[in-house]
């Protein structure tokens, strides 16, 4: 949807809702609280620094026990050298063929190693505003076996990972790949939504109040039930979804 349809469509809203007028502007404090917590700047950094040793092992043991209750896997790797081999064993198990990614440095760095395997390996940027990928871009996310990406936050409560869009991250990475990989940093981990948000917040006063265009929470493999409650995994995204705590970095 173009941005002149966007705001064609919530004008439409407003005025059946009996409000006419712009659209406000997102009330950033309101939505993700005040500028500083507990006396000092809210910032991913500032928190990851604070924690101890026992603190960060006890958010990734919660981590991996709530993912692994939803059917998610989770790998804890304590090497570079020891990601290869786990890669490895994923590519040749899963005989994956194709592999789309976020356009990422860290993720660049896997490139020549998954390629020595045999995989084709496909950077996906996001598209531009009111754009689309090119053809050649969209039939490497349809023909991928796997999408690989980074988190940008996971919680420890619900194993959930977040996914914020950028240009070089596109959302749809995670979800077109019947199997997604991603790749966590320990310093991302929080331990409840509550303390997502204002991090969320910080983001968005560091861009005056500009949110990513899309938050992605994703807990587990994709799935559904219908109205006998019959679950069936994989209908709306991945089948597979696959955690790797990068304990090194």
């Amino acid at each position: 949807m173009s941005t002149g349809s966007q705001d064609e469509f919530l004008q439409t809203v407003r005025r059946s809702l009996g409000r006419p007028g712009p659209t406000p502007p997102i009330d950033v404090e309101r939505l993700f609280g005040p500028v500083e917590s507990r006396g000092g700047p809210v910032s991913l950094e500032s928190r990851a620094e604070s924690r101890t040793g026992n603190e960060l092992r006890i958010l990734i043991d919660r981590f991996e026990k709530e993912l692994t209750l939803v059917q998610g896997q989770v790998a804890r790797i304590g090497s570079r050298e020891a990601l290869e081999p786990y890669l490895r064993d994923l590519v040749e198990s899963h005989k994956v063929k194709k592999l789309a990614r976020w356009d990422t440095p860290l993720l660049a760095e896997l490139d020549p190693f998954l390629q020595g395997l045999g995989v084709t390996v496909t950077p996906i940027k996001a598209a531009r505003k009111g754009q689309r990928n090119s053809k050649r871009l969209r039939n490497a996310l349809i023909e991928a076996d796997l999408g690989l990406t980074e988190a940008d936050y996971a919680i420890a409560d619900t194993g959930t990972l977040v996914l914020l869009a950028r240009g070089n991250q596109s959302r749809l990475v995670s979800v077109l790949p019947p199997i997604h990989l991603a790749l966590v940093r320990p310093e991302t981990l929080v331990s409840s939504m509550s303390d997502l948000l204002p991090l969320l917040g910080a983001k968005a006063r560091e861009k005056n109040g500009r949110m990513s265009s899309a938050v992605t929470f994703i807990t587990g493999p994709s799935r559904t039930a219908d109205i006998e409650t019959i679950r069936v995994v994989g209908i709306h995204g991945p089948i597979e979804l696959h955690a790797v705590l990068l304990e090194y970095l």
